[in-house]
């Protein structure tokens, strides 16, 4: 039976791993690749949801103070003060679970900054993403195990990412300007100069991958390119929560 549960922690520290790369690729612009990584030094930040399942299980994420904010500075496009850390990593272990979850259970997400160390991690993942940015996310998985003391408990993250502001009604004629991004790359300014017709720029994407559909520079969806009445267009295939959306206006 010990054996049993020790596999399913296992599986379910992938899982969430996979669940938060998504997450912060979807708020960051940037595909993020879960792999195992080495563990940190110092855990500064704590991600915890507890499910109201029986027998209730817990998941739990660690942050060093330094991941924490480049996560936030990635989210808001700027350096952000510590006392707003908190709310992004909010935001982003929110749209975590919500990506988790199965729907058989209702998850209560917390996230604080660390006040006793934890002795002991399932397994740890680095998050790495094309364009240099990533993180170290320690990850802990138990079941049936009782609630640790100093996390202040938030509403349920997936009913809260639902809420969405009463008079929306007021903007929802306002044009925006919506972009499809193919792929990047950086160039240096010779390499700029020498471009002339019949040049290559490699982007860096398969032609397989999906296209990122961006709204004021934020990437609300994903999806594949197809040619409707000889025009591009793209077909949705991902969709980030309708609260993700709002924020991409500035909601």
């Amino acid at each position: 039976m010990s054996g049993q549960m020790t596999s399913h922690a296992d599986e379910s520290s992938r899982t969430l791993a996979v669940s938060l790369a998504e997450t912060l690729s979807s708020l960051c612009g940037s595909q993020l690749v879960p792999e195992e990584g080495a563990p940190i030094g110092d855990v500064d930040w704590l991600l915890e949801a507890t499910s109201s399942a029986t027998p209730p299980s817990r998941v739990l994420v660690g942050l060093s103070a330094a991941d924490a904010a480049a996560i936030a500075e990635r989210v808001r496009g700027a350096v952000v003060p510590f006392d707003q850390v908190g709310a992004v990593l909010a935001q982003v272990w929110s749209g975590c679970l919500e990506r988790w979850g199965d729907g058989r259970a209702t998850w209560v997400g917390a996230v604080a900054p660390v006040e006793r160390p934890l002795e002991t991690w399932t397994a740890t993942y680095r998050l790495e993403g094309p364009e240099g940015f990533g993180v170290t996310a320690m990850v802990k998985g138990e079941c049936g195990q009782p609630e640790p003391a100093g996390l202040e408990r938030s509403a349920s993250p997936q009913l809260a990412r639902q809420a969405l502001p009463a008079n929306l009604d007021v903007i929802l004629d306002i044009d925006l300007p919506l972009a499809v991004r193919f792929g990047g790359t950086d160039m240096t300014i010779d390499a700029l100069a020498r471009l002339g017709p019949g040049a290559l720029i490699d982007l860096g994407r398969s032609p397989d991958d999906p296209v990122d559909v961006l709204v004021n520079g934020r990437m609300v969806a994903r999806g594949e390119v197809v040619v409707i009445g000889g025009n591009y267009g793209v077909r949705v295939t991902e969709v980030v929560s309708a609260a993700d959306r709002l924020r991409s206006i500035g909601m």
